[in-house]
């Protein structure tokens, strides 16, 4: 199926329905991480649907099934996904969909775009997964090392390059002007309230939803300090964080995308169903 963005772009999109009798008057929009087409959690997806929830997955305009001609559009932005794309997907779920409940699962970046959608005041109820800041200098070590790589050097040579960065490096083709707002923010303090912070923070205060933040230790992508910083960025949501240990859930991994692969279903999903849940009325 196709959803209309506010500004006339058409986004590749799955609505998965529930057949559930006792079906919740609600429904998920998953937020895709940086660099993963909306395929990815459509097993997720499923599984939510099996709960009682309509769960809708997307691919942000450039990506995936949405790319279109954008790969070198010099205008797209990754400010753009929060802005136009996930405000159209709640608007979408509320008017086309007449759904009461609006909640989201952010991964990665996914979470980072919730408070930039001017009606994110309608969402009841936040799950963000191994989402964080991007700013290079919350990684330690050899880790900043490599992250200051990619921000400064690797990735600003591809766009310069292609005008794009292929899906060998960061999993799909990813538009250039996308890339280059991304990689500015992770060079960024604020990242991306960086330069836009008195427009852009009050967005994430809107947010005043339940709010559970996990991020896992085998993750290299989003370390402790950067979940830390962007769930105090939605400072008025009631804000829960879980920071897991694989082993301890009797996983030999997570990484930063194993909580979306199918083995994670007795474990990471039934937790996440069974606190969305609870979550609304």
């Amino acid at each position: 199926m196709e959803v209309r963005t506010r500004d006339g772009h058409r986004l590749t999109a799955t609505l998965h329905r529930t057949s559930d009798r006792n079906a919740r008057d609600c429904t998920v929009i998953l937020n895709s991480a940086m660099g993963v087409e909306r395929r990815f959690y459509d097993p997720f997806a499923a599984y939510l649907a099996e709960r009682g929830f309509e769960a809708l997955t997307y691919d942000y305009r450039g990506i995936g099934g949405s790319n279109g001609t954008l790969l070198r559009d010099p205008e797209v932005r990754m400010a753009d996904w929060g802005t136009r794309d996930f405000a159209s997907m709640i608007d979408f779920a509320r008017q086309q969909l007449r759904t009461s409940n609006v909640a989201v699962v952010g991964h990665s970046a996914g979470g980072q775009i919730i408070g930039l959608a001017d009606n994110n005041a309608h969402i009841n109820a936040v799950l963000l997964v191994a989402a964080g800041s991007g700013y290079w200098k919350l990684w330690s070590g050899f880790a900043r090392a490599r992250m200051a790589l990619y921000m400064y050097v690797l990735l600003p040579a591809l766009v310069d390059l292609l005008g794009y960065v292929p899906r060998a490096v960061l999993g799909t083709d990813i538009p250039g002007a996308v890339v280059s707002e991304w990689t500015r923010w992770c060079r960024t303090e604020d990242y991306l309230l960086g330069g836009e912070g008195d427009a852009r923070r009050p967005g994430f205060q809107r947010v005043r939803a339940p709010l559970l933040a996990l991020s896992f230790s085998d993750d290299f992508y989003a370390p402790p300090a950067a979940v830390d910083w962007l769930a105090d960025q939605y400072s008025a949501a009631n804000v829960t964080r879980r920071h897991i240990v694989p082993r301890d859930i009797g996983a030999r991994r997570v990484d930063h995308f194993a909580f979306f692969r199918p083995d994670a279903k007795e474990t990471l999903w039934h937790y996440a169903a069974t606190w969305l849940a609870a979550q609304i009325p």
